[in-house]
């Protein structure tokens, strides 16, 4: 799963102030979309809440709404 493809996909439909996905944020969202345990240790302000809340947007199991 291309999940820069799915996260450009996501900029057009949310407002993401993001432009792109750093490498890790990439890989553990793909390792989470994989259904793979996974167990992250990043410092602050790196963009934890991203790798959290992508997943579920991702897969359609989260409405957002205004």
């Amino acid at each position: 799963m291309n999940v820069s493809q799915l996260f450009d996909q996501l900029r057009g439909k949310y407002l993401f102030s993001m432009t792109s996905l750093k490498a890790d944020q990439q890989k553990v969202t793909e390792l989470i979309l994989n259904k793979n345990n996974v167990f992250g240790f990043f410092p602050t302000g790196y963009g934890k809440s991203v790798m959290y809340i992508l997943p579920p947007l991702l897969l359609d199991l989260v409405g957002v709404s205004c």
